[in-house]
């Protein structure tokens, strides 16, 4: 199965994979704003990565990701909503890079 990448931008993202394979969405605080969306990964066994901590709103912005990636020992504050998670699908969230506790 091929994959694919896609990098958030400091300004307004929109990005729909439709090529039926893995994608991998990076994102920090700086790049992923209130202005990002709609992003849907599509199909198959898609990840969005965090690299580095902060407060981020997906409310309508993303859909069809299976898993949350923090990818740096950070503090992480996620605000969900319905669309982001369609119905019978889960989200998982890979916190295994967390090492300090607050």
């Amino acid at each position: 199965m091929a994959a694919s990448n896609f990098t958030f931008t400091a300004g307004a993202d929109n990005f729909t994979d439709n090529a039926g394979d893995t994608l991998t969405a990076v994102a920090t605080a700086a790049n992923f704003t209130n202005g990002d969306g709609p992003v849907d990964a599509g199909d198959q066994n898609d990840t969005l990565r965090f690299d580095g901590g902060g407060t981020f709103n997906f409310s309508n912005t993303i859909t069809n990701f299976e898993t949350i990636l923090l990818n740096n020992d950070a503090a992480y504050t996620f605000s969900l909503s319905n669309p982001n998670i369609g119905s019978g699908q889960t989200l998982a969230i890979n916190g295994a890079a967390l090492t300090t506790g607050t």
